[in-house]
């Protein structure tokens, strides 16, 4: 007897994206020991695949497996009853029953392979969850960038993997199991799944790392993705490229080629984690995790590190799967200055973050009017971005001038244009920068500039 099984395979979701092939959600078939040599006939007559649009005299169906499933025990338990309705799409995140069935008008008693008899046996067929699947539609690009032999040299805003030009690969890391023809390789660059009742896992994958040694204060920031290699042209396989290669992450937003970062892998963190098919808490899984820092290394496109090929250890189903990019926000010092009034506390305040306004300082025979960024009263809720100092603005009670602490004197600048354009008079704080760009007109004559005298002897140049 000739024992047909399909091959156990991993994939994605949302494996029915735009392409040329009809029901294309679910992998082509596959089969152990079933090559493109094998002989296969059908009541005595040669299978000429090519002449029935490459497929075979049978298919592969999918079941849900029944509820609560322990699946240690596969097949053990799995009958007829089990196949009433199959799945129709890969919708739903989970491990199913892969059944071999002969297409219409054809008996499996009347199959041979390699002139035996055939029977059937059941594998198994895992869909990973795609947190955003909802946002990808027909536009596989939302989801995974396609791979490259050429390094990026401008500033990337998506993951990217670049490929050596002899790179191979294998499907679900399956020793001999190579790509189906004018395969479509794909960076899969994911969010975190969401956990029932929990925002994300983050903050288990931060605790994870804080046992790592990674201090957490409120500097520290966070980018975390799930990466791991598509075949988009065949229901997104999970596939394994087979020697070294690099993967280049975009900066996060507020970072750049001088900061300074750590990245992270959660060694067996793969998107079956959160199927608890063993029974297994996705929290217990991070904890029991294998943490590796990677090296890295900024460049003006991108961060970039190296993806080792899968050890002999690791044979099937092996995956690049969680991500933490972590580095430490800048800070930066806002001063108060309060000329001549009661000190104001400095703050620290992290990038991007807003400063506190402090309470009113006090001066003895001057009312607060607020604090100033150089001319412009300050407003405490834009966001910091460089060390600054804000200054004191009094006004000294009863009116007048003078020894009223700097700022706070005013003056009133009086433009008279000797018979030309008349102008209104201003009125500025002391050191205000004032542009002279007024130009006055009077017929007849030609404009030659301000002056400071009526006799105007004494001509303002700056």
């Amino acid at each position: 007897l000739f024992t047909l099984k399909p091959l156990e395979l991993t994939k994605y979701m949302a494996g029915d994206h735009d392409h040329e092939k009809d029901e294309n959600c679910f992998p082509d078939p596959c089969f152990e020991g079933c090559g493109e040599n094998t002989e296969i006939k059908v009541a005595g007559e040669i299978w000429d695949k090519d002449a029935h649009k490459g497929q075979y005299p049978f298919q592969i169906m999918y079941y849900p497996l029944p509820e609560n499933y322990d699946l240690k025990d596969f097949p053990d338990g799995i009958t007829d009853e089990h196949f009433k309705v199959p799945i129709e799409n890969d919708y739903e995140a989970g491990s199913y029953i892969a059944r071999v069935e002969p297409n219409v008008g054809i008996k499996m008693a009347d199959i041979t392979i390699d002139g035996s008899a055939v029977k059937t046996a059941l594998s198994l067929l895992r869909i990973r969850k795609v947190e955003k699947v909802d946002q990808v539609g027909d536009d596989i690009g939302k989801l995974a960038s396609q791979v490259t032999e050429t390094a990026p040299t401008q500033k990337i805003t998506e993951a990217v993997a670049v490929m050596p030009e002899d790179m191979t690969y294998l499907v679900n890391n399956i020793e001999g199991q190579g790509l189906n023809p004018e395969p479509d390789v794909r960076l899969l660059h994911d969010e975190l799944l969401s956990v029932p009742g929990q925002d994300t896992c983050t903050d288990a994958l931060i605790a994870r790392l804080e046992k790592e040694g990674v201090t957490q204060d409120s500097t520290r920031r966070y980018a975390m993705k799930y990466l791991d290699l598509i075949d988009a042209n065949d229901s997104n396989l999970l596939v394994c490229a087979q020697s070294e290669y690099q993967i280049y992450v975009p900066y996060p937003a507020g970072t750049d080629e001088s900061t300074e970062f750590a990245l992270y892998h959660f060694g067996g963190l793969n998107r079956t984690y959160t199927e608890q098919d063993y029974g297994e808490n996705v929290f217990t899984n991070i904890e029991n995790s294998t943490v590796t820092r990677f090296n890295i290394e900024n460049t003006p496109a991108g961060i970039v590190f190296k993806v080792n090929p899968p050890p002999e250890t690791q044979r099937d189903n092996y995956s690049i799967g969680a991500m933490a990019l972590t580095w430490k926000q800048k800070q930066y010092t806002v001063t108060f200055d309060s000329d001549g009034g009661t000190q104001v506390p400095n703050q620290t305040v992290t990038e991007g973050q807003t400063a506190s306004e402090p309470a009113d300082p006090t001066r003895s025979g001057y009312d607060f009017e607020g604090w100033y960024l150089g001319d412009e009263k300050y407003d405490f809720s834009s966001p910091v971005t460089s060390s600054i100092t804000l200054t004191a603005h009094w006004s000294k009670r009863g009116g007048g001038g003078g020894g009223g602490g700097g700022s706070s004197v005013r003056y009133t600048l009086c433009y008279d244009s000797n018979g030309g354009t008349e102008y209104r008079d201003e009125e500025y704080r002391r050191n205000t920068v004032v542009k002279l760009d007024k130009t006055p007109e009077r017929k007849g004559y030609t404009f030659t500039g301000w002056y400071a005298d009526r006799k105007l002897t004494d001509k303002i140049s700056s």
